[in-house]
């Protein structure tokens, strides 16, 4: 059974995603048949890399809102990752553009490792206060989730896996998909958002049953 998750490496609602569905998937009888693949979906395109801005400004730049308010949104967040297992701390996170972290998930996925990496990125980025879009802690990251760290930093500073990443931008707008993240299970059934481990188990048996 095929999992495609449309996700972006500085989306936390992915990250809680991500969380809930291995909970899920903990509950499923068939997990062994599943297969995911994270596809990518870049929601800041124009992000500056390595910014030195707090996420607290940048978020509210984006939205619009009060300093203040970014700072509530993410003592929020920080609550919600706990339930969850997931460290979010907002004083780490460096506001960065994502457009190789996505092109490294692709190469990650050659490998059989693109799960793994994808992990690695959401820790690295909401917990741990490292650049996601520099190339060489991209490759360190990469070592981390079992990768070749010279083969990933090679690929980094070449253009490989840039049409992949745009091409997913635009399946997702030819889906209608417009937030992140979302999830089509077997090519044929669609889900937004950061769903609880039950909405997921019930998805997943519904698609499953699906395939007789």
């Amino acid at each position: 059974m095929k999992i495609e998750v449309f996700s972006d490496v500085h989306c936390p609602f992915c990250y809680i995603g991500m969380a809930r569905l291995k909970k899920a998937l903990s509950d499923f009888e068939h997990q062994d048949d599943v297969e995911i693949t994270y596809r990518s979906y870049e929601l800041n395109p124009g992000a500056e890399a390595g910014s030195k801005d707090s996420i607290y400004e940048v978020m509210a730049r984006k939205q619009n809102i009060s300093i203040m308010e970014a700072m509530d949104y993410y003592q929020q967040l920080t609550e919600a990752g706990c339930q969850e297992g997931i460290v979010f701390d907002a004083e780490m996170m460096i506001p960065t553009n994502t457009f190789d972290a996505l092109r490294l998930s692709h190469f990650a996925k050659k490998y059989g490792k693109q799960v793994f990496l994808m992990k690695r990125l959401f820790e690295a980025h909401f917990a741990e206060g490292k650049d996601v879009g520099d190339h060489r802690e991209l490759a360190l990251l990469a070592k981390e989730a079992g990768l070749n760290e010279e083969k990933a930093l090679a690929m980094l500073q070449s253009d490989e896996y840039k049409e992949e990443v745009i091409g997913d931008h635009a399946s997702a707008a030819l889906m209608g998909i417009s937030s992140v993240p979302y999830y089509v299970l077997n090519e044929k059934y669609g889900m937004s958002g950061a769903q609880s481990p039950e909405v997921f188990l019930e998805a997943l048996q519904e698609a499953y049953d699906d395939l007789d």
